[in-house]
């Protein structure tokens, strides 16, 4: 497992026992075994699994790792990122992975299966129209935040709070507050968006 998973995890306060690493170690490999032939990620991202993809999407629980356990949604799943790895590490927490392809979802479905992650759940459709009620949205270079941001405030429950992955440029928007990921943690410099409905 690379390092940065677990300097990534202890950034974000998680507490992970042996059996969540090695989920996130069987992870990595379905990724390369199954994701990446299926291409829903690039051939040269094999060689950064770990400390690209999987530490970036355990970074993303900074925002709200202390709350009491409820539901996430990763809106514009892909791949799985964030989503398995948040399931994974976030066993208390259910997990929906918001995917419109349904090829996608298929693999995703797949992923859960074979990975046996009970938490979490593949929705099919358009994130802008399937609609759930869920404490906490995640997204990671899905789309512009401007643009998401009104998406993710309609699926949060009051008091929930959105968490966007972005490059280290990327200002933030009305109504939402900037955590710089501390050089070291990650394989590059990364920021974190965070909305919080009211």
């Amino acid at each position: 497992m690379d390092a940065s998973v677990h300097r990534a995890a202890e950034y974000a306060g998680l507490a992970l026992a042996p059996a969540d690493m090695a989920g996130l170690g069987r992870l990595e490999d379905w990724l390369r075994e199954e994701a990446i032939p299926a291409g829903a990620m690039g051939p040269e991202e094999g060689s950064r699994l770990g400390s690209r993809h999987v530490a970036d999407s355990l970074v993303m629980a900074r925002g709200w790792s202390a709350w009491p356990p409820g539901r996430a949604a990763d809106l514009g799943s892909g791949a799985g990122l964030p989503g398995l790895p948040l399931a994974i590490a976030l066993s208390e927490w259910e997990v929906l992975l918001v995917e419109r392809s349904a090829r996608r979802c298929q693999l995703l479905r797949r992923g859960v299966r074979v990975l046996g992650i009970s938490n979490a759940e593949v929705v099919e459709g358009d994130f802008k129209r399937v609609r759930r009620s869920v404490e906490v949205v995640v997204s990671r270079a899905v789309a512009p935040t401007a643009a998401l941001a009104p998406v993710a405030r309609s699926w949060l429950q009051p008091k929930g709070i959105a968490v966007f992955a972005v490059a280290a440029a990327v200002n933030p928007g009305p109504g939402m507050e900037a955590i710089d990921v501390p050089v070291g943690i990650l394989d590059r410099t990364a920021r974190l968006l965070i909305m919080r409905k009211e």
